[in-house]
């Protein structure tokens, strides 16, 4: 009895070891927002949020209206567009060596002065302009719904 008892207690350990050692996955607010008379964006209601995995470039987003389709947010590097980040799909390569062919449908804009801390997101095909990622990370277990004083 003790040794199962002490092969229990090692698969625990074990278990606790390889959680920690796993990279920590930080969750951002996707929301619609409205500019107010001092120019600063205030959330109306959450639509989406995205994840990014602790040393890695690449947001992963996830759109309620869209629950079935994901999109990646990844930096501009080649300066091919207007933006400091780009909205991209991704699709099977039918043949290798390519994995996947990436689709750009869209920008992601960092704000500056009163809205730092926030990117404006343009998809080509929605023609909203006002959505929102907060670059700051939520706290677990925090709502992305908006408050009653910020859609006030």
């Amino acid at each position: 009895m003790e040794d199962m008892k002490s092969m229990l207690e090692r698969a625990m350990g074990s278990a606790k070891a390889n959680a920690e050692r796993r990279a920590k996955v930080y969750r951002f607010d996707i929301f619609k927002g409205v500019e107010d008379s001092d120019g600063k964006i205030q959330k109306i209601r959450s639509i989406g949020a995205a994840q990014l995995m602790e040393g890695a470039r690449t947001y992963t987003v996830y759109l309620k209206p869209l629950l079935k389709d994901v999109f990646y947010l990844m930096p501009e590097e080649k300066k091919l567009t207007r933006g400091d980040y780009v909205i991209l799909t991704r699709e099977p390569a039918p043949v290798p060596p390519r994995k996947y062919y990436w689709n750009n449908i869209g920008e992601g804009f960092i704000l500056a002065g009163a809205n730092s801390g926030l990117m404006r997101l343009e998809w080509d095909f929605f023609g909203a302009d006002d959505i929102y990622m907060s670059l700051h990370p939520m706290n677990r277990g925090e709502s992305t719904e908006a408050s009653v004083e910020s859609a006030a």
